[in-house]
């Protein structure tokens, strides 16, 4: 659950991104892996004994530490660092809420696609849903893949930038609140291959369902759902080239767990829903009642080319990384 350590901890990461950098000797470093066409990608690094110090204040200080921070760092917004924040608890200001790309109607009451080309059009199932093209029952998504909300997904899976996790959260859950107020028994992050997560370092997805869970007061399994296969990054594979390289790749254990069990799954990003749908699939087959999906953003590409919360398509080519 996301406690006072938790809490802690991010404001510690705050105060260090925000200290003048010669006063704890960041160094810049590239971030490996993130899109570097048209800009350059750097996280700034903290020397071993610099976290080392900040890492054992923050767990043993727990809520003190967390007092402490909002005294000599007030909470501001993570995007403008305005100190006029929209909700308490919240780290955005109204503001810039306002200007994030959400995903509102009209949209799929199925998979949550939002119907960009026709916005006088009312809510209903788009042709996928209709053909049962996907396992999982439901999924929503908070914002178009672009933007703020892009960069924010890149800056936590490339480059580390942990302190980001809470806030994007936030966002997601408030989605789901509005979205499904029945609520949900279960929260699965969809997982990492043991190879990659041992590359990263930590499963965003389950970062993020950490916050998600203690903010709806949903219970989180991390142990349900495991990643078998390795498979090859999905960022260029087409659609068919998706569902091949995801089948098999899941597994369940201790399925008894999920009998009967209204489950959530969570993600980063809906590219074309192959990977969710998978994980629904082998979720169903152990026993879940129901599985919806919700992810931060959502992608949407047709013919080979992304569309943003405008309509318009934005030119990336195939190099984009989704």
């Amino acid at each position: 659950m996301w406690g006072p350590l938790d809490q802690g901890k991010e404001k510690f990461c705050r105060l260090a991104r925000v200290i003048p950098q010669k006063v704890f000797h960041l160094r810049k470093v590239p971030v490996q892996g993130a899109p570097s066409k048209g800009h350059e990608s750097f996280v700034f690094r903290l020397p071993g004994r610099c976290l080392a110090v900040l890492s054992c204040l923050s767990f043993r200080c727990g809520s003190i530490a967390a007092g402490f921070m909002d005294l000599l760092y007030p909470p501001s917004c993570i995007c403008c660092e305005s100190y006029q924040l929209d909700h308490e608890g919240m780290d955005w200001c109204e503001g810039c809420l306002n200007r994030l790309p959400w995903i509102g109607t009209p949209l799929c009451t199925g998979c949550g696609k939002p119907y960009h080309k026709s916005p006088s059009s009312v809510d209903h199932l788009c042709g996928e849903c209709i053909q049962d093209v996907f396992h999982f029952d439901f999924a929503r998504s908070s914002f178009y893949h672009e933007g703020l909300i892009k960069e924010s997904l890149h800056a936590i899976k490339f480059g580390s930038e942990l302190h980001l996790v809470r806030p994007v959260a936030q966002l997601l859950a408030k989605t789901v609140q509005e979205w499904r107020r029945a609520g949900f028994d279960l929260l699965i992050p969809v997982p990492l291959h043991p190879r990659r997560l041992g590359q990263r370092g930590f499963n965003q997805s389950a970062l993020l369902a950490r916050f998600l869970s203690s903010s709806l007061s949903t219970p989180l399994d991390l142990a349900i759902l495991k990643r078998t296969q390795w498979t090859v990054p999905q960022t260029r594979l087409s659609r068919e080239e998706r569902l091949s390289n995801v089948k098999n790749a899941f597994c369940v254990e201790h399925s008894r767990r999920l009998k009967g069990k209204r489950v959530l799954l969570v993600d980063d990003v809906f590219t074309t829903g192959s990977t969710l749908s998978e994980c629904a699939g082998v979720l169903k087959t152990s026993g879940a009642q129901e599985v919806s999906a919700v992810t931060v953003s959502r992608a949407i590409w047709e013919h080979g080319v992304h569309y943003g919360s405008k309509g318009q398509g934005s030119g990336l080519g195939e190099n984009a990384r989704l």
